[in-house]
């Protein structure tokens, strides 16, 4: 029977912060490997399961000070994969990035919660063998190369997050930045956990480089048996899930740039049109994402109606099966 792993994040703990009052919130990103995902072609080696962009920007707590714990609210705090009987290899690796809300525009906040997820996931699968060596090290009592490959790892994803958040600021946002009147989140830090699939508890660092903020955030693995009950078309839910998820991230950019062309200065005007206008075409190819993602549920749904009431019949039983 399969074994399902949950990571879920408890509470955010507040040391030191340097503001008199922060607003932070997590970018949780949770990464499956095992011998199915290593056997892909073209390689793909990791199972990726990031924020959804309507989490992107949940405050934990408002005017979190030294001494505070917040809570982390369900489902951004729940995390979960499920690793098949009898392979040999089964590991997750839960990377959480805590930032602190200011001003940053939500389509820029977006693009940088983007980038953390498939930054992350192409740093590591680049450098695999690496990674899995420095691992084996560290079992064996070694965990220095770990530390250092996994810094190198964070360092790059944080470099792409501020990138990808500046390369999606608009030019007046550009010019308000380095004039000193928009104030962008900042990054206060990002730290792992890596673990079999195994009960147990955890506890992630987040600070910033220099210690003026620090936190720390609670967690645990729960494993246990999937329900018996499935849902058949359990693939073509999340399949649909997912397109609607990106519809709805596009739909939600495409308001914020409307918000902002209402008081834009005429220059400002033509780049969040030309914005505007790359969003529409992206939202057209997504909604046809979601179209095809549902016609595929509601097929599987009608085929496994039709295998139930076709069991019924040859049985005598009346009514549908519960799928």
């Amino acid at each position: 029977m399969p074994t399902h792993a949950n990571i879920i994040l408890q509470n955010l703990h507040c040391l030191r912060e340097s503001e008199g009052g922060s607003e932070p919130y997590i970018w949780p990103v949770l990464l499956r490997i095992d011998d199915l995902t290593l056997a892909r072609d073209p390689p793909n080696p990791f199972d990726v399961t990031g924020p959804v962009l309507g989490d992107a920007r949940v405050v934990l707590k408002s005017g979190m000070k030294a001494g505070e714990t917040a809570a982390i609210p369900f489902p951004l705090g729940s995390l979960g994969a499920s690793f098949e009987d009898g392979l040999s290899l089964q590991r997750l690796l839960v990377v959480v990035a805590l930032l602190e809300n200011d001003e940053t525009p939500q389509a820029a906040l977006w693009a940088g919660c983007k980038a953390f997820s498939s930054e992350l996931d192409s740093a590591i699968s680049e450098n695999l063998s690496g990674f899995f060596a420095a691992i084996t090290q560290a079992e064996q009592g070694n965990d220095e190369p770990l530390k250092q490959l996994i810094q190198q790892i964070k360092n790059r994803v944080k470099t792409r997050v501020y990138s990808a958040t500046w390369d999606a600021l608009t030019g007046w946002q550009k010019a308000r930045v380095l004039l000193g009147t928009l104030n962008l989140d900042d990054y206060i830090g990002a730290d792992y956990f890596f673990s079999a699939p195994v009960r147990t508890t955890f506890r992630l660092s987040l600070k910033t480089d220099n210690s003026s903020n620090e936190y720390t955030l609670d967690g645990m693995l729960d494993v246990h048996a999937p329900p018996v009950a499935v849902d058949l078309c359990q693939a073509q839910v999340d399949r649909a899930k997912e397109a609607k998820a990106v519809v709805d991230g596009i739909d939600a950019q495409i308001n914020v740039l409307k918000q902002e062309l209402q008081n834009a200065t005429p220059p400002q005007k033509a780049a969040i049109v030309a914005q505007i206008k790359r969003l529409n075409h992206e939202l057209g190819s997504a909604m046809a994402a979601l179209e095809e993602a549902r016609q595929a549920l509601q097929d599987c749904r009608d085929h496994w109606l039709k295998v139930s009431e076709t069991k019924g019949a040859a049985t005598g039983v009346g009514g549908t099966a519960n799928i």
